[in-house]
């Protein structure tokens, strides 16, 4: 066990003393807007535009985000909602909701107010979603901060956002306070830490503070008649794409819930029931990631189901809590994936209870997947998706390339397809229109032609903070989000993501996707991961190269160029070589941070 993870663990072990402390809903029937017409003058064609295989949905209006949560607790009141993998602290989901609405009450009578910022700083741990809903019953607005980043990449995204509150961990108080010392504007801000033996001066006590009584204090309600569900901001999830600073898609309550709304009639859980067994998932994912947040926080919840959470991946601990706690759910990302199917101690008795395995963030490939699910052995529903609206929110790492992915979700496989549409991110959700258009002259494109995923629905953010520019580079003036994720859909109406627009490699005008390359890289036996990336060529414009992660030592780099030659036509070889690297470098979600290899390249090569 690595000596982080020790620390980790110590510090969440000493927490186990937190878990002793002491409106109508309105239902609006209605679909996107289905507008004919294009303000921008391209040829728009909405007989192509793609809707969900399933009827749409009600919308859901006149409640928050906190209300729709626990709008079904009464079932499942007494059983855990959140447990530490590493300490065995939980919390039922009594407890989750009144320790919120105390924590709420507590931030209101700190001095603060509706739409101020609370930045979370915290990894995976059972006061996670208190925190989280107690922001929210207090009128709040939480940000989510990836505990990895420096000192100056978190002082740039609390300063965009006026923060007036940090909740973080022991751990990382030190950083916290870092932060603010070099940032001017928060010299008022408020830090409150979860745990700790002992009081840190300058600093709140969230265990006191979920101690609060919160009766008698007037928590936000979605019916409040200053609150606006579908203009209000309700959270801050921090971009990029390729340039610039990160910038902050702003979602509501409306997106939020609905999102959830959205995505229950594709979901294989049964709901908890007094005498049923209780669905179990983990929680590894990171939280501040649009996929754990949405998935582990509040869909969870909805079927009372339990979360055991890991506050970063260890081998040992990961495969010890697989086997402890035998999950019903499991959600993955292409590494960890790819860690299973190689690890000789996760066998098919680790998942025989396992229904549902969920994949997000990047595509693992076809060939990849196959191995997972021959190696669980029996029939499992795996979803890969939900794909989360690309360009709506992108996080650029310090040093450059993709990140978790932090928006809504627009499509998902159905669970009727039963393993049969790997490799598409399914169709679109219910209440959700899809169209692919022409990246050259933004033409709408029928099925198999691929061309730039285009969405509306309830689910979309509703711009960057403080950046109307990137606002309207992202959004149209019809209400389309452009995507910048490039694919197609099938007659059945499924989609395919092939690749981002700008990391398409361009070799004698034709386009190259990296990920093509890559899943046929992977399917080399003597081939453990691969990254592809283009360099530039005086000739050609761009060359692919290739960085290749060995399984076998004796791989060489003819081997490699030729098995590509084998199955590609003659523009997709690797004209610009092969170089053999340790590993391939990746966000925590598993997106390949291509710009990083690129930048190397570039820099070696002047």
């Amino acid at each position: 066990m690595s000596s982080l993870y020790r620390t980790f663990g110590g510090t969440l072990r000493s927490l186990n003393s937190l878990t002793q402390a002491g409106g109508k809903r309105v239902r609006c029937f209605s679909t996107p807007a289905a507008a004919a017409s294009s303000s921008s003058g391209v040829q728009d064609d909405p007989s192509l535009w793609v809707r969900s295989v399933l009827p749409d949905v009600g919308l859901i209006k006149g409640v928050n985000t906190a209300e729709y949560t626990f709008e079904n607790i009464s079932k499942w009141e007494n059983v855990t909602a959140f447990e530490c993998g590493v300490s065995g602290r939980s919390y039922t989901y009594l407890q989750l909701y009144k320790f919120s609405r105390n924590f709420g009450a507590a931030l209101l009578q700190s001095g603060l107010k509706k739409g101020d910022v609370l930045a979370m700083i915290i990894p995976n741990m059972p006061e996670f979603p208190i925190a989280l809903h107690g922001t929210w019953w207090a009128g709040l607005v939480p940000t989510f901060v990836n505990p990895t980043y420096t000192a100056t990449e978190i002082s740039n995204q609390l300063k965009d956002c006026k923060t007036k509150c940090v909740v973080t961990f022991p751990l990382f108080v030190p950083l916290a306070q870092q932060v603010i010392a070099i940032t001017p504007e928060l010299a008022d801000c408020k830090v409150i830490v979860i745990g700790g033996d002992e009081a840190i001066d300058g600093c709140h006590s969230f265990g006191e503070m979920i101690k609060t009584d919160s009766s008698g204090v007037n928590l936000a309600k979605g019916s409040d008649s200053n609150v606006d569900l579908e203009r209000d901001t309700a959270a801050l999830l921090y971009s990029s794409g390729t340039t610039g600073l990160p910038k902050g898609c702003m979602l509501t309550h409306h997106s939020l819930v609905n999102n959830v709304h959205q995505f229950l009639p594709l979901i294989k859980i049964d709901q908890y029931t007094d005498g049923s067994e209780q669905g179990k998932a983990l929680g590894l994912l990171p939280f501040f990631h649009i996929m754990g947040l949405q998935a582990l926080n509040l869909i969870t919840p909805r079927f009372g189901a339990k979360v055991v959470t890991l506050p970063l991946f260890d081998p040992d601990m990961f495969i010890e809590t697989l086997k402890t706690h035998q999950f019903t759910s499991i959600h993955l990302v292409t590494p960890l994936i790819s860690f299973v199917i190689n690890h000789p101690d996760l066998g098919r008795e680790v998942f025989k209870n396992t229904n549902n395995i969920y994949s997000g963030a990047t595509p693992s490939g076809e060939a990849m997947i196959q191995r997972l699910l021959e190696k669980i052995g029996h029939d499992v529903n795996f979803q890969e998706g939900p794909y989360h609206i690309s360009k709506g929110c992108q996080d650029l790492r310090r040093a450059g390339g993709e990140a978790p992915l932090l928006s809504p979700v627009s499509h998902s496989v159905l669970p009727t397809a039963k393993n049969t549409k790997v490799g598409s991110v399914g169709p679109p959700l219910p209440s959700t229109i899809v169209k692919v258009v022409d990246v050259e002259s933004g033409r709408t494109l029928g099925p198999k032609e691929k061309g730039e995923i285009c969405v509306k629905g309830p689910q979309l953010m509703s711009g960057y903070l403080n950046n109307p520019e990137a606002t309207r580079n992202t959004i149209d003036s019809d209400g389309w989000l452009h995507t910048g994720d490039i694919g197609y859909y099938g007659e059945d109406k499924y989609f395919y993501v092939v690749d981002r627009l700008k990391e398409l490699i361009k070799v004698k005008g034709l386009q190259v996707a990296p990920s093509e390359l890559e899943q046929t890289l992977r399917e080399h036996p003597k081939v453990l991961d691969a990254a592809v990336i283009g360099i530039p060529h005086a000739e050609w414009g761009e060359q692919p190269r290739a960085f290749v992660v060995k399984k076998d030592d004796s791989l060489t780099e003819e081997e490699v160029t030729t098995f590509v030659k084998d199955r590609l036509s003659r523009h997709k070889h690797l004209a610009g070589g092969v170089e053999f690297i340790d590993a391939v470098p990746k966000a925590p979600s598993g997106k390949i941070l291509r710009r990083n290899l690129k930048e190397e390249y570039l820099d070696n090569d002047k």
